[in-house]
């Protein structure tokens, strides 16, 4: 917001930024046919090149309570606090902090967990109206970092990508009740908008990817997408296809895109070397956005696409990525016991670069469970294991005399009506 900020300089006022994304050698968001510059104030970002801080990974919300931790500090170096006007325990704002950090999908290592941790701790000990009415909203006993990613991160994004990111904050800040639970379906309302959004924008993207198998990327664009949901959409293909994504929606004279990437190819770095075909761009290794005006569509589609090739390209040979799972071992179904399941629940939140641990075990020899025509299942010894929508290729590769030897799961708890059991979830199957 450089513009922005220069406004309020002439005007006297001083501006502080909190930032988290990566930036160029200035410290700045680069812009088309301006030299990068770190904005007038100050900028408080752990990734400015001239910033020493160990942990590069803090989420937006994460350098927020930073910048609280180190206020309070200065503050009480004054002598500002006093027992009438006692310091505040920012022990109480965690679980913002936890909220923030997962739905920012940051690496859940580090300190992250750690804020994590003892976030959710304090969600579930002193949970905030607006939490409360979420977990009533989805049934939510005990929160969990999946509660936070899978439940109530996507309500609360589809604020901020249907309407106004305002509504989430409502809800947060709300002290009544009756008004969270109204604002809670409200949002429930918004996400179920922006499902059925996505699920048109997926059916034209995919179209498109077809279209273009021979690529070792996909920019896919129409006039007709929502850029709030873009990012999802191209997170979507690259979970298909496996190439790096850009899915663009046309507004007025430009097209904002939404960047998401696989582990082999750095979408920021790919971005500056398409600098000068954009209006402006930033993010990080995996995630991106950017700007384009239309009379450079083309030349920057064609450059994202040379560009990609080039950093595919290894001692003169182009490398295709492969997806891969990584497995943390092989074990027997008698060996995964509550036991296990206790001790991987210490390793806990799982989520960006802390996945929940994944085992291979060998296929059952007994017959499965088809349900409702495409779910696999078998009851073994008083273990699920469920395969969602896996029921169609499971058999096909039999028909092939493919016999599925060993099943990739995760292990993990089912409750149902008071009752828990040990549920192993199929990701796939070799």
């Amino acid at each position: 917001a450089l513009r922005e900020v220069d406004i309020l300089q002439e005007q006297g006022i001083q501006t502080l930024i909190t930032d988290h994304h990566l930036a160029d050698s200035s410290g700045s968001v680069r812009k088309k046919d301006q030299p990068a510059r770190i904005p007038h104030g100050v900028v408080v970002n752990p990734n400015r090149p001239d910033c020493d801080y160990p942990f590069k990974g803090i989420s937006g919300c994460g350098v927020a309570l930073k910048l609280l931790m180190a206020l309070r500090k200065a503050l009480r170096d004054s002598n500002f606090w006093t027992l009438a006007k006692p310091q505040p325990n920012l022990k109480a704002y965690l679980d913002l902090v936890a909220l923030g950090t997962v739905a920012d999908v940051v690496p859940l290592v580090d300190e992250n967990r750690i804020l994590v941790h003892f976030g959710i701790q304090e969600m579930n000990a002193h949970p905030r109206i607006g939490i409360q009415a979420l977990s009533r909203l989805k049934n939510v006993k005990i929160i969990n970092s999946q509660t936070l990613a899978f439940q109530f991160g996507p309500l609360l994004n589809a604020a901020g990508r249907m309407r106004n990111a305002s509504i989430g904050v409502k809800l947060l800040l709300s002290e009544d009740f009756k008004e969270a639970e109204e604002i809670a379906r409200a949002l429930d309302q918004v996400n179920q908008e922006r499902r059925e959004t996505e699920a048109g924008m997926l059916e034209n993207a995919t179209s498109q990817a077809k279209s273009r198998q021979r690529q070792h990327c996909l920019v896919l664009h129409s006039s007709r997408f929502h850029e709030g949901i873009s990012g999802i959409v191209a997170a979507r293909m690259v979970d298909k296809f496996y190439k790096p994504t850009i899915v663009c929606a046309k507004n007025g004279n430009y097209y904002k895109c939404s960047a998401r990437s696989i582990p082999e190819l750095h979408i920021k770095n790919i971005l500056n070397q398409c600098a000068e075909q954009l209006e402006k761009f930033g993010g990080h290794a995996g995630a991106a956005g950017c700007t384009v005006h239309e009379e450079r569509f083309g030349a920057f589609v064609e450059q994202f696409e040379t560009t990609c090739e080039t950093f595919l390209t290894v001692d003169g040979q182009l490398q295709i990525p492969q997806p891969q799972l990584k497995l943390e071992g092989e074990l027997t179904l008698q060996a995964i016991d509550w036991q296990l399941i206790d001790q991987l629940e210490l390793l806990q939140p799982f989520g960006a670069a802390n996945p929940i641990p994944l085992f291979s075990i060998p296929t059952p020899l007994q017959p499965f469970q088809t349900l409702k025509g495409k779910h696999l299942k078998w009851s073994i010894a008083g273990k699920e294991i469920v395969g969602w929508n896996l029921t169609e290729s499971f058999l096909n590769a039999r028909v092939m005399n493919r016999i599925p030897l060993k099943l990739a799961v995760l292990p993990g708890v089912n409750e149902f009506q008071g009752r828990r059991s040990i549920q192993l979830m199929i990701e796939d199957f070799q």
